[in-house]
């Protein structure tokens, strides 16, 4: 199952379903008026870095942090950053769509996601040891009292060739949400990832935003993450960098792109059928940059 959450991965890693999100995203701000820019970046981080954090009555968790990093970048015709936008992802493969699969290490990412201590720190390390020279940073988030729902989400891909539900192609690949209750497997109406990404830029009603670091925590944690892990090759996997890019996209052009399939919530093919992924399937965290450059408006 693990296989099946990393090919998934690598499929949002790929420079073609990139170009596939730029043309999405690119086409609803075209629609709702904005013109501009838009480009789609993805960093792949090396390994899983672990999550040490209280998640109340004293006990302690450990497990990895997330699989992927979203990131939401919009900028004016100066260059300079309008707004970004971090959204934290852990990929599951799962047989339903809005479902959650029970295991030990779903039950420790839960507890995690959903039941941290955020008046307490939560530490990050490189490694799966926990040692103090492969310590990234200590974060102490503050706001909300437990959880991390204003920054994660669970990411949902299908187990087998298709959803197990009654209209199977008619939900896409990627389902993003958040559980109904910390009691509850169900995601509560979850959305396709190309959806989730949309809504980042029109609404910002997913993810939190990433201000001056010295200011905040999350965003402490965001670019330490962004610092430690950008700018390198994989070991393996073909040696593809952990930074790929889209094409740059104006919104006024997006309807254009060849999109396959009846629906833009399901992205491009990665890779034909039949051809071997082993070589194409990186380590399971990543993040996923967005950036958005508006033009001026007269």
């Amino acid at each position: 199952m693990r296989s099946i959450e990393r090919w998934g991965l690598c499929y949002l890693h790929s420079r073609y379903s990139l170009d596939g999100l730029a043309w999405s995203v690119a086409e609803v701000l075209g629609k709702s008026g904005k013109h501009g820019h838009v480009s789609v970046q993805s960093i792949w981080i090396d390994g899983t870095p672990q999550a040490e954090a209280q998640i109340g009555g004293g006990v302690k968790v450990k497990c990895e942090l997330a699989d992927l990093l979203f990131l939401l970048e919009e900028k004016n015709t100066s260059g300079h950053i309008q707004r970004e936008t971090a959204l934290l992802i852990q990929g599951k493969a799962t047989p339903k769509y809005n479902k959650l699969t029970s295991g030990s290490s779903t039950k420790k990412e839960r507890q995690l996601l959903e039941g941290i201590d955020r008046s307490n720190p939560l530490d990050l390390y490189k490694d799966t040891r926990g040692s103090s020279g492969a310590k990234i940073g200590s974060y102490t988030l503050g706001g909300i009292h437990h959880g991390l729902s204003d920054c994660s989400r669970y990411l949902l891909m299908p187990k087998a060739a298709a959803w197990f539900c009654p209209y199977p192609l008619t939900i896409a690949p990627f389902q993003v949400g958040w559980p109904k209750s910390k009691l509850s497997p169900y995601l509560k109406a979850p959305r396709g990832v190309v959806e989730a990404i949309q809504r980042m830029a029109l609404f910002g009603d997913i993810g939190k935003v990433v201000i001056d670091p010295s200011k905040c925590e999350w965003s402490r944690l965001v670019n330490d993450l962004r610092g430690n892990y950008a700018g390198t090759y994989m070991s393996g996997y073909g040696g593809q960098p952990r930074h790929n890019i889209s094409r740059d996209v104006m919104c006024f052009a997006s309807s254009s792109f060849p999109m396959h399939g009846n629906q833009r919530s399901s992205l491009p093919p990665l890779i034909k059928e039949g051809e071997d992924t082993e070589e194409f399937i990186p380590p399971s965290i990543s993040i996923l940059r967005v950036s958005i450059l508006y033009s001026d408006q007269t």
